[in-house]
């Protein structure tokens, strides 16, 4: 996963083809349930390999770490669209998963992501 400092969101807004193919993914991410916001930031994590921090949430939509962002990871785990894994250092982690948020884009090229043991 990108380590502090580093963003999810590239550089520059995708363009032409990527541009409809990212607009589609978050169009089927909103509808279920996730704020345009939000959506946003989850087809980005996606696309940059399933894995993200509250921190990068936080920094994506211009929050500051609290409540929001507790709140939007704990119903990302609960609906099984993601599931937090816990480092030796703390860190919390979340990842997409594939029977989630993955499957509302059928449809909507997606890269198939193999299921991962917990990292020791």
């Amino acid at each position: 996963f990108p380590r502090e400092g580093l963003t999810v969101a590239p550089s520059e807004p995708p363009t032409g083809a990527v541009a409809r193919l990212f607009d589609e993914h978050v169009a089927a991410i909103a509808q279920q349930g996730y704020t345009p916001r939000e959506a946003a930031f989850l087809a980005r994590v996606a696309v940059a390999g399933g894995y993200f921090t509250r921190q990068q949430f936080a920094d994506a939509l211009g929050l500051e770490r609290g409540k929001s962002d507790a709140r939007f990871v704990r119903r990302l785990v609960q609906r099984g669209d993601a599931t937090m894994q816990i480092f030796c250092d703390g860190t919390q982690v979340y990842h997409l998963t594939a029977a989630g948020l993955c499957s509302v884009v059928a449809g909507v090229p997606w890269r198939q992501r193999r299921s991962r043991p917990p990292l020791s």
